[in-house]
């Protein structure tokens, strides 16, 4: 269900000032991530409706829903990732 800029962006100040639990980081994740449907894989891109890889794909999830990513995340990319 598509929201305002505005309510996107109270949304996301209420998450800076206000910790969120664990239920609630995992859902901004995932909405993060639904925002980027319909964006074509395209290798060391990352940009959301033009082009985007696997791992910018998570890295810009966590980072849009303004959630920090875990540790460690990137020791799992294929070798020769840069």
């Amino acid at each position: 269900m598509p929201t305002s800029v505005a309510s996107r962006t109270f949304l996301r100040l209420k998450r800076r000032s206000n910790p969120m639990d664990e239920q609630a980081q995992r859902l901004a994740v995932v909405d993060a991530a639904r925002a980027y449907i319909g964006t074509p894989y395209h290798q060391n891109a990352m940009l959301k409706g033009i082009g985007v890889d696997c791992a910018t794909l998570l890295a810009l999830s966590f980072q849009d829903a303004g959630v920090r990513h875990p540790d460690g995340w990137h020791e799992n990319r294929p070798a020769g990732y840069r």
